[in-house]
């Protein structure tokens, strides 16, 4: 019994250590043997569960997103919608500043010497991540609010989001 729940939490133990491999020794460190021994569980479990480490850096960049949305979610909505979104910078620096590693790779800045790209890496750097997506949708609502403020002139809310 305790070994099939130490297999059905793997997904999750695996991406956390790759995030902790990843902030205390970059993106080289990256390899299925270095995760699986960080998570007590077998490189058998890293290729069972994610294909390869490509897979698994897609799920880490993606947990990264998930991590950005929650912290912009506790961002306060004010009635100034540039100090929201100023504030929701500072949020997003933050992020990047705690783990810069994890940051380049959610948005494509750096990768590992060995890393083969997966053929949709493209797509989930454009947004068709739902993670994300659910992290994005923050910055445009703060963007949509800003709109209505009358501060700015009048563009989609998505292309000032984009711009920031």
């Amino acid at each position: 019994m305790a070994g099939r729940a130490r297999l059905e939490d793997a997904p999750e133990r695996l991406v956390r250590a790759a995030i902790g491999l990843l902030a205390e020794q970059g993106p080289s460190a990256l390899k299925a043997r270095a995760v699986a021994s960080a998570s007590g569980l077998s490189t058998m479990v890293v290729y069972s569960h994610f294909g390869g480490i490509p897979e698994l850096m897609s799920a880490v960049a993606d947990h990264g997103f998930k991590e950005l949305g929650a912290a912009f979610g506790r961002v306060p909505v004010t009635e100034d919608p540039i100090a929201d979104l100023f504030a929701m910078a500072l949020t997003c620096r933050r992020q990047a500043r705690e783990n810069p590693h994890l940051y380049d790779l959610m948005f494509g800045l750096s990768t590992r010497a060995t890393y083969r790209p997966l053929p949709d890496t493209d797509r989930r750097l454009s947004g068709h991540s739902p993670a994300f997506r659910e992290a994005h949708a923050h910055v445009t609502a703060a963007c949509e609010r800003l709109l209505r403020s009358g501060r700015v002139e009048r563009q989609e809310p998505e292309a000032i989001a984009a711009q920031l």
